[in-house]
């Protein structure tokens, strides 16, 4: 026997339903703040208990209405918002959106990049162009990705086919459900001044755009791969 305890949202939204039919009773976390709130506490030791968990329980609804918010990181957060102004000055393949001024997560470990060029060719399974500040399972390096999402499960098909293509400083490998052409980027540090790593920076960059133009150069190839499955 099992019951399930939940925000009143969550028993309002469609999510619920599979999950109320297995439980042998339901608790709505508005009816336990409630018992706390309206309760008749004995002494002071007791009032001050009821009060923190009336407080957690009303905290834990709120939570659930905003959904999860990153603690915001300023040092994160400058370090983008320069590395969103340099592409813009500097880079003209690749872009960049400009990053939000709240909700920044310390040293987050992608940024999501976007070029016109790959937008262009369609007939290519979804791309993304993704970097990756945290080393990676494959390599042990911090990696420039381009994700060719929903083919991992060709990869070992696929993989021999397309590592003729590679320049020498690329890598094909799999990630999640995508297969990733892949090159190696210094390592770079978020919560770093960004004028100190500029210069790793610009690699980073330029390994980035090297990474496009090659996409852009094969395409026709890739897609004579990649439709071999598709």
């Amino acid at each position: 026997m099992h019951g399930l305890v939940a925000p009143e949202s969550y028993f309002n939204s469609k999510n619920h339903t599979k999950d109320k039919q297995d439980c042998y009773f339901t608790l709505y976390y508005e009816d336990i703040m409630n018992y706390f709130k309206n309760a008749n506490p004995q002494n002071d030791n007791e009032k001050r208990r009821f009060f923190y968990r009336h407080h957690i329980i009303k905290q834990a609804i709120t939570k659930s209405r905003r959904g999860w918010e990153p603690i915001h990181d300023s040092n994160t957060a400058n370090f983008q918002l320069s590395l969103y102004n340099h592409i813009k000055q500097f880079y003209t393949i690749i872009t960049m959106k400009k990053p939000k001024e709240t909700g920044i997560p310390r040293e987050s470990k992608f940024i999501k990049l976007y070029s016109q060029e790959l937008d262009e060719l369609n007939d290519l399974p979804n791309r993304v162009l993704r970097l990756k500040f945290r080393e990676s399972k494959e390599t042990g390096k911090f990696r420039v990705d381009i994700e060719f999402k929903g083919m991992g499960k060709y990869f070992n098909e696929l993989q021999p086919l397309i590592e003729p293509l590679l320049d020498d400083e690329m890598i094909c490998v799999m990630t999640n459900k995508s297969i990733s052409i892949s090159m190696i980027i210094p390592t770079i540090n978020q919560r770093i001044d960004f004028e100190v790593q500029k210069n790793d920076i610009n690699i980073m960059l330029t390994n980035t755009c090297h990474l496009v133009n090659w996409v852009c150069e094969n395409h026709l190839k890739l897609i004579d791969i990649f439709q071999l499955k598709q």
